[in-house]
């Protein structure tokens, strides 16, 4: 664990370039926050600027001003899995199998990132093609 005051930065300019940002901009979106550090995610908009800057300064060594900056809080936006998930998982995918016709996706399962949500989407689809493949 890196100890950091921040859960991460996504570079949204990049995932989605030419539609977050203009062609001579970077739009970065910082996590502060989450299960680890939530009393972070209590502190006014401009300690969270601070901190974000101060992170942004010491890890990738950016000294510039933003041009802009907007704080969104989502208290409960990425889900935490409780001790035993992946058992209870296991036991749901097992019941699955008896219940033809019936898929689940999303991130509740087995990842709560964007691209964990496209594997379990792919692979919902996947099955569910299948089902409609079966006779009857």
């Amino acid at each position: 664990m890196e100890r950091r005051n921040i859960l991460g930065c996504l570079w949204t300019s990049s995932i989605f370039p030419g539609y977050r940002a203009p062609a001579d901009h970077v739009l970065l979106r910082i996590m502060i926050g989450g299960a680890r550090r939530p009393e972070l995610a209590e502190k006014d908009d401009d300690a969270q600027i601070d901190i974000a800057l101060t992170e942004l300064r010491e890890i990738m060594g950016v000294e510039s001003k933003p041009d802009f900056i907007k704080v969104f809080r989502h208290k409960w936006a990425i889900p935490q899995y409780n001790v035993g998930h992946a058992e209870r998982v296991e036991k749901i995918e097992k019941r699955l199998t008896e219940l033809p016709g019936i898929f689940v996706a999303g991130n509740s399962y087995k990842g709560i990132g964007f691209n964990d949500c496209v594997i379990s989407a792919n692979q919902a689809v996947a099955g569910i093609r299948e089902y409609l493949k079966k006779p009857g």
